[in-house]
């Protein structure tokens, strides 16, 4: 697959696809005649989303998959019903991220960030591992971010009881986020499903919509100056379908495309394990 290639009957998943830069990646993968699933927690966003994408680009092969990624049930359904609906999976970009102001937890009890940021991606792409592998050569992209470099990790309090803060929480999810992309790559290696990742640095998107407070004030003042998704969105592109990229695993890019380097915790295989096997228990993958 070249970045411009047709992409017909390509089954493409893509979270958080109902704005920003998922829903403008969704868009390209449709008009190259991929069928993409949508994935949104709110139902009437996601079907606006889904018409708007089949309108656009004349492909009638988009649908829309409710799933909230702070809800591990949730989580389980739209597994169930996307391998109900198709036995086959070719890429799954997990975009979908929250920031907020204000410590809040699921209901699984989890602190909100790090089960929508870190947990939701792990417990969905694990439970499509098998659909993924039987698919292959299928990709895995995850959106991440450069503030992973500011987060702080203590697995010993990822619910971050001991110290909530807005910035540092958010930063830390993105840590571990990374990590599970770094140790995926390792466990998925020689299996035909490959791993990367793409740090979108400033962009305009929808995420701090739910954000409140001095987060929210500073995203609408520096919004005009801070560039839209297309060109991010085109680069994860790259990483889903580009054909020179095939079998290539483990790779870092910014949102320009070019190769950058995870935190210095995200690439320690030591924390990678063990950040893999606390995510395990918290998921209920394997028994606590």
């Amino acid at each position: 697959m070249s970045e411009d290639a047709p992409m017909q009957g390509k089954v493409c998943v893509v979270t958080g696809a109902n704005r920003g830069l998922g829903k403008e990646v969704a868009l390209v993968l449709a008009g190259r005649g991929a069928r993409v699933i949508v994935v949104a927690r709110n139902p009437e966003r996601g079907e606006e989303a889904v018409a708007e994408i089949s309108r656009t680009t004349s492909n009638h092969a988009v649908e829309f998959l409710v799933c909230d990624l702070a809800s591990q049930a949730s989580i389980r359904r739209a597994k169930e019903e996307l391998t109900g609906r198709h036995p086959c999976l070719d890429v799954l970009v997990n975009n979908a991220a929250v920031m907020l102001s204000e410590r809040r937890l699921t209901e699984d009890g989890y602190e909100t960030m790090f089960a929508t940021n870190h947990l939701g991606p792990f417990l969905l792409t694990n439970l499509l591992l098998p659909t993924l592998r039987a698919s292959a050569p299928a990709r895995v992209v995850d959106v991440s971010s450069g503030v992973q470099r500011l987060g702080r990790l203590d697995l010993d309090d990822p619910d971050a009881e001991r110290g909530f803060s807005p910035l540092r929480t958010y930063a830390t999810s993105k840590l571990v986020n990374m990590a599970f992309v770094v140790e995926l790559a390792r466990r998925m290696a020689g299996s035909g499903v490959t791993v990367s990742a793409v740090d979108p640095g400033a962009m305009r998107t929808g995420m701090s919509a739910s954000a409140s407070g001095f987060i929210r004030l500073s995203n609408a003042v520096l919004r005009p100056f801070i560039a839209g998704p297309e060109r991010v969105a085109q680069v994860t592109l790259r990483l889903a379908t580009a054909s020179d990229l095939e079998g290539v695993t483990g790779l870092y890019v910014d949102g320009k495309g070019k190769n950058t380097k995870p935190a210095r915790a995200a690439t320690d295989p030591a924390i990678g394990r063990s950040l893999w096997e606390l995510s395990e228990r918290m998921t209920g993958l394997v028994p606590v």
